[in-house]
């Protein structure tokens, strides 16, 4: 039988000066999201802290043009609402089709927008 969780008493998502430890969670998470650009989901038990670390990631992305946040499945009443919730989080439209110079042919370099090369 595995012991009583000791959070259980308390009531809010830990933030600032409340939110202590986790630094080998921290930095696993920091990689996988930010280093490896993948995706991770948090189980385990109630009141153990999930959402607090979950928090304390998307607070401190490392840079100005790395957007995070937090899209609760749990709420969500499709996948299709899921989708919109993390598109409303993206940047406008216009700051996706920037172009840029990439390799081209043997004639030398082309623009290519961002988008097509998504597509």
């Amino acid at each position: 039988m595995s012991e009583a969780n000791p959070f259980v008493g308390y009531g809010t998502i830990a933030s600032g000066g409340r939110f202590v430890g986790r630094e080998p969670e921290i930095a696993a998470l920091r990689r996988r999201l930010y280093e490896a650009r993948s995706s991770a989901a948090l189980i385990g038990l109630t009141r153990m802290g999930k959402s607090s670390l979950a928090n304390k990631i998307i607070s401190e992305p490392p840079d100005r043009q790395t957007t995070a946040g937090w899209v609760n499945i749990a709420t969500a009443q499709s996948g299709a609402e899921v989708l919109a919730d993390i598109l409303a989080m993206c940047p406008s439209p216009e700051a996706l089709h920037v172009t840029f110079t990439t390799a081209g042919s043997a004639g030398g370099a082309r623009d290519v927008p961002i988008h097509g090369l998504y597509r």
